[in-house]
């Protein structure tokens, strides 16, 4: 096994232990960026795929500080995650901040863990007219997607 292997996983290791326990991860978080791409995105994806199954935030720092994904991308991503958790009106005003980006996210990842949890929202936030341009922009998504 390459050094460089076990520096990843120890890296990773740390870093997801500290975040647990609510330790300071700057060096883990300074080792990170001196990795490739390809580390930084699994890396990246671990952290967000504890925010989508756990809906906790503390991981949302870490992925932003990364910087790997489009940072609206992961805030909103973040808010999704939590919406179902959130009042009427936190649903709305995160459907309407979607809706509102006129620029596509530079890179995002569990796109599809993003829009179904956003759909969810939509259709709980007690808005028709709201959800009638949700609907839309939903199918501008389906008419610009590969098959």
């Amino acid at each position: 096994m390459k050094k460089t292997d076990v520096d990843f996983m120890l890296t990773l290791a740390n870093l997801m232990s500290k975040l647990e326990q609510g330790e300071s991860c700057a060096e883990q978080l300074q080792e990170i960026a001196k990795m490739s791409d390809e580390n930084k995105e699994s890396i990246t994806h671990q952290l967000m795929d504890r925010i989508a199954s756990r809906e906790e935030l503390m991981y949302v720092d870490a992925v932003l500080a990364i910087g790997y994904l489009d940072a609206d991308y992961v805030q909103d991503f973040a808010q999704a995650m939590s919406a179902k958790q959130t009042d009427v009106s936190q649903k709305q005003e995160l459907v309407r901040k979607v809706l509102s980006r006129t620029t596509p996210y530079a890179k995002t990842m569990m796109e599809d863990v993003f829009w179904k949890n956003l759909t969810m929202a939509a259709i709980n936030m007690k808005d028709n007219e709201l959800l009638a341009q949700f609907i839309r922009k939903v199918e501008q998504l389906r008419d610009s997607a590969e098959e």
